[in-house]
């Protein structure tokens, strides 16, 4: 079913139904300006300096509103099929895409296949395709057969090499030391956890048949290990991460922080996010989210998306990634460490845990 066609069968849908998964039934929320000592700008390689322009968002009717906010998980095989838009080549090539050329896919892969994990796709200019969520191998495997007919880059937000019996890997070590007093640490990834032996990551490149060196020269067929957190703090010029999934700090700055996040991204000029259909329904879930619930139901594919404009720079060579690490002991695709200082912490400093 078409996210079209699922707004009409829904849009009828009682309040109380919103309300259950944390979600308002009428008022929109627009967008805040970022803080003062965050500053939030990103371009395709580097990160600019002059503040973005604020995007005001039109206002749709409440039952609009109502039928994306609460739209169903897509976490069976035939998620966004190819009834969605996005899936017909004709459309790919109407918003840029070439349909020779490779797709670059992203995954915020979960540890464990009951939980989460956001996909996106992105053509060769770097325009988001399609996103969505799914949980099982075979699931993200149809997914990005559907998708990319010819697979570029493939960015895993998960361990993707792991030889240390325990302990930190050194690619950790190397990235904590980047990005740690940014908040954007990582936490271990060692064999003496089972779901590493061998990590799901390395499991579904296999399934793939792609190469796990991100130096492989033509950097089509590939997949590299990245991680989001320090991607922010490096593409955006963030002073700390974004705390869009610290509930523990409390709703309202959960909220703040995801639009804080969006608004970000919505300033990757390549990605086109505004004229993204899933990223639209994306937008409305925030719009009117009440409860932590809702935004947990797009962070995964929020970052997902993310994940895939690192595959689109990692395939451009872009200056603004490097690698932390090596193929044999493990690595990690981040930005350079920052020349700027962090902020002050407004609370208590933890990692940002994958997964």
């Amino acid at each position: 079913m078409s996210r079209k066609a699922w707004y009409d069968a829904v849009a009828s849908s009682p309040s109380s139904a919103l309300e259950r998964e944390g979600l308002g039934s009428g008022v929109g929320l627009t967008l805040g300006s970022s803080s003062a000592t965050h500053p939030v700008n990103a371009t395709d390689a580097t990160a600019p300096t002059a503040p973005q322009r604020i995007h005001r968002r039109r206002i749709m009717p409440a039952t609009i509103r109502a039928a994306s906010a609460t739209r169903p998980e897509l976490s069976t095989g035939e998620a966004r099929a190819g009834t969605d838009q996005t899936s017909d080549p004709s459309r790919r090539v109407a918003q840029g895409g070439r349909m020779d050329s490779a797709v670059h896919i992203g995954l915020d892969l979960a540890w464990a296949t009951r939980n989460r994990t956001g996909i996106a796709a992105v053509d060769a200019d770097g325009a988001l395709i399609a996103s969505a969520t799914v949980r099982s191998d075979d699931e993200i495997v149809a997914w990005v057969e559907r998708q990319a007919p010819r697979i570029g880059v493939v960015a895993i937000d998960a361990p993707l090499i792991v030889t240390n019996a325990e302990g930190n890997r050194a690619c950790e070590r190397l990235v904590n030391a980047a990005f740690g007093r940014f908040d954007a640490g990582t936490h271990p990834s060692n064999l003496s956890r089972s779901w590493f032996d061998p990590p799901r990551a390395a499991t579904l490149a296999q399934r793939l048949d792609l190469e796990i060196d991100p130096a492989r020269p033509p950097r089509e067929r590939v997949a590299i290990e990245v991680y989001p957190h320090p991607a922010m703090v490096g593409l955006f010029r963030l002073g700390r991460t974004l705390k869009y999934k610290r509930k523990k700090q409390g709703f309202e700055l959960q909220l703040s922080e995801t639009r804080r996040l969006l608004h970000a991204m919505e300033g990757i000029d390549s990605l086109r996010l505004r004229d993204s259909e899933d990223w639209a329904v994306i937008r409305r879930v925030v719009d009117v989210a009440t409860g932590a619930a809702a935004l947990g139901r797009v962070e995964d594919e929020i970052d997902g998306i993310l994940c895939a404009h690192l595959a689109w720079l990692w395939a451009r060579r872009s200056p603004a990634l490097t690698v932390y690490g090596d193929v044999e002991q493990g690595y990690i695709v981040a930005p350079p460490a920052p020349s700027w200082p962090p902020t002050p912490r407004l609370g208590a400093a933890s990692g940002s845990p994958r997964g």
